[in-house]
Parts: C-alpha cells; sequence; structure tokens
C-alpha cells in the first residue's frame, strides 16, 4: 500500500477506530443477543472508554502546557481546603536601582598675578572637565552596553517561548484524534443506550 494513504489513515484514525466498533456491534446484536440488557451494557462500557479516551486528552494537553497532570491538580486544590491551610509569610524582596550620577565641576574665584597663570589654570580646568566627559561617556557606553544585553536576553527568552508554545500547539492538534474518539465513543453510547427504549 501506498505511504500516503497509511498516513491518511493513520490521521484519521478515530474515524476508522469508531467505524470498527459500530460494524462489531451491529455484527455482535445481529447474530448473538438483542437484548435491552447487551444494549445497556456496551453502551455503559462505551460510556466508559470514551471518558477515559477524554480525560487523557485533557490531562495530556495540560501536562504539555502546564507540566502538571490532571492528579497534580486535583491534590493541589484538596490541599488549598481552606481547613489545612496554615498561615504562610510572604517576603517581600527589594528591587535595588542603579543610578548614574555625573560628577560635578565647582568653580570659585580665583586671583591670579599674571596671564600665564590664567592660561595655566584655564588649561587644567579644559583638562578636568574632559576628563570628566570621559569618565561620563564611559560609564554611559558600560550602562547602554548592559541594557543592550539585558534586552537581546529577554528578545531570546520571548523567541524560545514563541518556540515552545508552537511546538506544543502543534503537538495538541497531533493528538486530536484522541478526544474526538472519545467524543465519537460517548455519542455512539448515548444512542445505544436509547435504543431499546426507541423500539419499545
Amino acid at each position: 500500500m501506498n505511504n500516503r494513504y497509511l498516513v491518511w489513515i493513520k490521521e484519521g484514525w478515530a474515524f476508522f477506530a469508531i467505524t470498527g466498533i459500530i460494524v462489531l456491534t451491529i455484527i455482535y446484536f445481529s447474530h448473538f443477543e438483542h437484548s435491552e440488557k447487551a444494549y445497556k451494557c456496551f453502551s455503559l462500557i462505551a460510556q466508559l472508554f470514551g471518558g477515559v479516551f477524554i480525560l487523557y486528552s485533557i490531562n495530556d494537553n495540560i501536562k504539555i502546557l502546564q507540566n502538571k497532570t490532571i492528579f497534580f491538580i486535583v491534590r493541589t486544590w484538596l490541599k488549598s481546603f481552606p481547613y489545612f491551610n496554615q498561615s504562610r509569610i510572604v517576603e517581600l524582596k527589594g528591587v535595588a536601582s542603579v543610578s548614574f550620577v555625573g560628577s560635578a565641576i565647582a568653580t570659585g574665584t580665583n586671583h591670579f598675578n599674571t596671564l600665564d597663570e590664567k592660561v595655566e589654570y584655564l588649561l587644567n580646568e579644559i583638562k578636568n572637565i574632559q576628563k570628566n566627559l570621559d569618565q561620563n561617556v564611559t560609564k554611559l557606553n558600560e550602562r547602554i552596553t548592559l541594557e543592550t544585553e539585558k534586552i537581546t536576553e529577554v528578545i531570546k527568552q520571548k523567541n524560545e517561548k514563541i518556540e515552545l508554545i508552537t511546538i506544543n500547539m502543534e503537538k495538541i492538534l497531533g493528538s486530536l484524534n484522541i478526544p474526538i474518539f472519545g467524543v465519537m465513543l460517548m455519542i455512539y453510547a448515548t444512542i445505544l443506550g436509547a435504543i431499546p427504549d426507541l423500539f419499545k
């Protein structure tokens, strides 16, 4: 058989499975037992299996999305019962803030005896200002580099989350046959259970 047909059958196995079950039950009721008790029994079994398949699918999807199970969620809910709850102390941690303060240069009134002294003083002041500016620029560049690294890391984490969500959605969509099969079993079980009452 061509691989394309096998893939097609695999993708729709829920439909073929429920069709097979319907055919088998029709054969059973046609050739063996045709009582109300048999219909009710088959209906109950189909409902149980349908419920199991639906619960399994829900549990699987929760595990994919939240890395938890139904059992864990139920247990956590039971533990949260007010009678068993104990008081808890929540510690709030402060967030350290980083401030950037530039250095200020204070200049006062100076008395100079000669023009050379004035020039020398002004040159020193210019050097100090330049040094201070260089230091501030260096600090600013370091801050920009740090913030850029943080933003890059955040973007990387967001991309990883998006990729993980995409993978999880593909897994969920790929396992849709399980809940579909469970729902079809429940519907078929309801029909089976109603047949004896319809033909009374």
